[in-house]
């Protein structure tokens, strides 16, 4: 493990190929524990979660594996004196410099919080959820009247401004609640602003629903970093989405996904 760690200090996809793959795990398993509370249905529905979280991690290793093997293949097959050949990576010596080490312990704190980040987003993803922005106002008694409850996830930026949900989609309905939605903050670090904030900067930024940035070997540095977090958002406060939910009495989930085009 501490070999891994010294790999994954020297900055390139290298060092974060050898690495993610332990913090993947430990992330795994994390989640995993999240999402567990007393079963209403038959055990198997916890371990079909976790063998989900398993596949997409699969996934983000096997890209790893893939971008990193075409780089090579890149360098050997182009020319000699070409930008993508060996002038390239020898141009200006620096090859020659000393790889720049970040402290093991801060590169264990950001692969684990940057995996914890992505697998979280993947669970909620797996539990249909969403962001709804101005289905509901901050009149609440949380923070800026936001919902105060603790299986919630709502985010005020002021008091009386719209409010922005997590729910979950369940057929035709909407679900405010999301089991053990506290930990989500309170054990592992990622507040509801946080998630809302990037999910909606991921949207705006890409025009689309699901966006990842992470599939030809890049990694974020940080939780914080662009699409991490890329729940579907649903504005609400808007055209036939608003008309469905304030006219027809509809559903936030049917008029986010009938107008709003949700893939929820």
């Amino acid at each position: 493990m501490d070999l891994m760690m010294i790999m994954g200090a020297v900055t390139g996809p290298v060092g974060w190929t050898l690495n993610v793959l332990n913090f993947a795990a430990a992330a795994g398993f994390a989640i995993y524990a999240f999402k567990q509370k007393v079963p209403k249905g038959p055990i198997m529905e916890g371990f079909g979660v976790w063998t989900d979280v398993v596949f997409h991690l699969a996934n983000v290793e096997r890209d790893a594996h893939d971008a990193l093997s075409n780089a090579v293949k890149k360098v050997i097959n182009s020319p000699i004196s070409s930008k993508d050949g060996i002038y390239g990576v020898l141009k200006g010596g620096t090859f020659m410099n000393t790889a720049k080490l970040k402290p093991i312990p801060e590169v264990a704190d950001q692969l684990r919080k940057v995996t914890m980040a992505m697998s979280m987003n993947l669970v909620l993803r797996d539990m249909n959820a969403y962001i709804a922005v101005g289905a509901d106002d901050c009149y609440d008694k949380g923070p800026n009247g936001a919902w105060p409850q603790k299986d919630l996830l709502s985010y005020c930026p002021k008091q009386g401004g719209p409010m922005y949900n997590i729910i979950r989609a369940v057929g035709e309905k909407s679900e405010n609640n999301i089991p053990n939605a506290n930990v989500i903050n309170d054990i592992f670090g990622f507040p509801t602003q946080l998630i809302v904030d990037v999910s909606v900067d991921c949207q705006q930024r890409h025009g689309g629903f699901n966006h990842n940035p992470y599939v030809n070997g890049k990694f974020p540095k940080s939780e914080h970093d662009e699409c991490v977090f890329n729940l579907p958002v649903c504005d609400a406060r808007w055209g036939g989405v608003r008309s469905s939910i304030k006219k027809h009495h509809q559903h936030v989930t049917v008029a986010c996904r009938k107008h709003g085009g949700l893939p929820i």
